[in-house]
Parts: C-alpha cells; sequence; structure tokens
C-alpha cells in the first residue's frame, strides 16, 4: 500500500515505546520468574519474526493474489513509501502473541512480543536503509542491500529475507552472486 511520508514513518516512531512498554514489562516478572526466561524470550521472539517476515514475504506477498498486487507496486517503483498501513505491525503481533500467552506465560508473552517487535523494526529499518542508503559502509547493510537488490533484480524469485538470508539459505531460496551491477 503507498504511504504518505508520515504513515510510512509512524511504525518508526510507534514501535521504540511499545517495545519498551513490553520490557518494563520483565524486571517485575523476572523478579519472579527467575533469570534468563525473558531474555531467552526476547531472542526467540526475534528469530521468530525472522521466519514470519521470511513467509510472509515468500508465500503472502508473492503468490497470493490480493497482496501480490499490492506488492508488485513495490516491485515497479522501489523507493516509493510502500508498507504495510502504519500501526498494523504492532497490533497484530500485540494480538497474535502477547495477548494468547499472557494468561498462561506472562513473562514469555512479554519477552517473545519485545523480541518481535524488535525484529519488526529491524525488517522495516533495513527495508528502508536498503532502497534508500545509496552506498553503505557497514558490512550487514551492504550483505543486506545486495541481497534484497538481487530480489528485486530477479523477480522476486529468490532472497525474500530482509532482515536476514538464514531462511533464503534453510529453503533454498538464496541467491548471492549476479554479473550485474545495482544502481537503484
Amino acid at each position: 500500500m503507498h504511504l504518505g511520508k508520515f504513515g510510512y514513518f509512524l511504525d518508526f516512531l510507534a514501535i521504540p515505546p511499545v517495545l519498551v512498554f513490553f520490557l518494563y514489562l520483565l524486571p517485575y516478572e523476572l523478579s519472579l520468574m527467575g533469570g534468563g526466561v525473558g531474555a531467552a524470550a526476547v531472542a526467540a521472539g526475534f528469530a521468530m519474526w525472522t521466519l514470519v517476515e521470511y513467509c510472509f514475504h515468500r508465500w503472502l506477498l508473492h503468490e497470493w493474489p490480493w497482496l501480490q498486487h499490492l506488492h508488485d507496486e513495490h516491485h515497479q517503483d522501489p523507493d516509493a513509501l510502500f508498507g504495510t498501513p502504519p500501526l498494523v505491525g504492532i497490533i497484530q503481533i500485540s494480538l497474535c502473541v502477547f495477548l494468547p500467552l499472557w494468561f498462561w506465560e506472562p513473562v514469555t508473552a512479554a519477552g517473545l512480543t519485545a523480541g518481535m517487535l524488535a525484529g519488526y523494526l529491524t525488517y522495516i529499518s533495513v527495508h528502508w536503509a536498503t532502497h534508500h542508503v545509496r552506498n553503505p559502509r557497514w558490512g550487514y547493510l551492504v550483505r543486506a542491500r545486495r541481497r534484497h537488490m538481487l530480489h528485486h533484480y530477479r523477480a522476486g524469485k529468490t532472497n525474500f529475507g530482509v532482515s536476514t538470508g538464514f531462511w533464503d539459505w534453510v529453503f533454498g531460496t538464496q541467491h548471492l552472486r549476479t554479473t550485474h551491477h545495482f544502481q537503484h
């Protein structure tokens, strides 16, 4: 969906305080539950996000007709401000991860939600940077940009992970080399 600047960048502003809120819930729960449960849940949530990102991009955005049509607009005009409507990601993660687990495992619920929100923030940041930072100097961003530009160049048939190429490697959709250079 095409978003204006305010809509596009709203999640960049909204996610950090929501993330802090979920992290704020951890110290109280950690004092009751003990050590690294919360930290492990945050790490697991971040890892879960990378898999959700890969699956959503690969199967929903490239194969589900209604979303594919919207995502094709991004492939046709990669520098335009296309994305998920503001706050939808925060709401979905909160409803699908936090609420179902809160009553049974509050530490896990808060930690997984915080990790997934951190992953989502990483994703939208890296995706923005891959399209708008022309000559990145940080090695991680250089690799992420190269992977993502190959995704665009190869008509969306490879490199579905934006935050990481790990799941492309796992599922055999990784493509690393091309003879073309990207000016885009």
